[in-house]
């Protein structure tokens, strides 16, 4: 992720292939077969990344945070019908503040990605949902089109500056990725 996120195109739309050794990107671009996993991937790395929650404690609480503060985002943490103990509470207070580079898998989990040398988890944070935004946005702007007769909306293939009027089935999912990209 820290390399497509580096070297994301301008408009945000990924080709289907990545030289292994150069880092070079080719290819048609697709949410179909071989591409779809990639813009999938955007959204669920913000959220496996701690986006809504982190997003919502960063926003409630101050790096200081202050008791009134603390208890309005002990109330919306707890909102969601989960059993928090004091302690995990306590360690998703300290993640809201986090200002520099760490591992709080208490946060996102283990095994999740997290930020780079000298990146802010909060910046990471952002940085997931920018390159999400940006490719949300490639697509509506370059891939989405409508048949002419009936007016039906599908999202198209590029190969170069060319469109494709077609549709792979496996572009299913994009609905499901904007839901949770709202």
């Amino acid at each position: 992720m820290r390399v497509l996120r580096k070297d994301q195109p301008a408009d945000g739309l990924f080709p289907i292939f990545i030289d292994p050794s150069s880092g070079r990107m080719s290819g048609r671009v697709t949410l179909g077969a071989r591409g779809d996993s990639t813009f999938e991937y955007l959204v669920k790395q913000w959220v496996l990344a701690g986006g809504f929650r982190a997003a919502d404690a960063m926003q409630q609480v101050a790096p200081a945070g202050s008791a009134g503060e603390t208890m309005a985002l002990k109330e919306e943490l707890s909102k969601d019908g989960a059993n928090r103990d004091a302690k995990e509470f306590d360690s998703l207070v300290q993640a809201a503040s986090i200002t520099s580079v760490g591992n709080p898998a208490y946060l996102v989990g283990e095994g999740v990605p997290t930020a780079s040398e000298g990146e802010t988890e909060p910046a990471y944070f952002a940085s997931l949902r920018k390159s999400y935004d940006r490719a949300a946005d490639g697509i509506h702007d370059h891939l989405l089109r409508r048949t002419s007769q009936s007016k039906l909306l599908y999202i198209a293939e590029k190969t170069g500056n060319r469109l494709e009027d077609k549709m792979d089935h496996l572009a299913c999912f994009a609905g499901g990725m904007f839901a949770l990209g709202a």
